[in-house]
């Protein structure tokens, strides 16, 4: 049997808040990247989404503030965007993680992949390289770097591969 109940306003006032809160909210880390707690940036938190961001956020510990940087060159029509997920993922997982958000992302990477399977292709070769370029630099470190030219190799595939999805954000940068 179903049993129904009201929920008093209170508790539904501080649900949503907590709601928005948790929407909003930057995690904060300190110099080793530990997350230390949680933080609302009223400029960053207005900033949306975009699977192809033209800006990277990240938290400077050091000076205590949430750091907002061009990535590409911006229009001055041009909405500024960043990424909320982990965007080199193929458009039906960045879908499913953008759930919790509310909305279903169009940007032209998710239109794009609605009729064209390439990207979806290229963006599944992109974490595949990511994690094999992971796997060569540990290797690289136990073996005496004999396994830095295929990481190598693999950087550079990587670093072609983000630029035909017009992502240059953090995983370029450490391609």
């Amino acid at each position: 049997m179903l049993t129904i109940f009201s929920v008093p306003a209170e508790v539904q006032q501080t649900l949503s808040v907590m709601s928005i809160f948790s929407i909003n909210a930057f995690t904060i880390a300190n110099e080793h990247g530990q997350t230390t707690g949680w933080a609302i940036f009223p400029i960053a938190s207005r900033i949306n989404h975009s699977c192809v961001p033209n800006v990277h956020n990240s938290y400077n510990s050091t000076i205590n503030l949430r750091m907002i940087h061009a990535i590409r060159l911006i229009t001055a029509e041009e909405e500024i965007t960043t990424t909320y997920i982990g965007s080199s993922n193929p458009a039906y997982k960045r879908q499913q993680e953008l759930e919790p958000y509310g909305f279903r992302c169009s940007c032209s990477s998710c239109e794009t992949s609605l009729e064209d399977t390439a990207s979806d292709t290229r963006r599944e070769r992109i974490v595949e390289l990511n994690r094999d370029i992971t796997w060569h630099e540990l290797k690289s470190a136990v073996h005496c770097s004999r396994g830095l030219p295929d990481a190598l190799k693999a950087a550079e595939e990587l670093a072609l591969m983000l630029e035909a999805e017009g992502i240059f954000h953090l995983d370029l940068a450490t391609a």
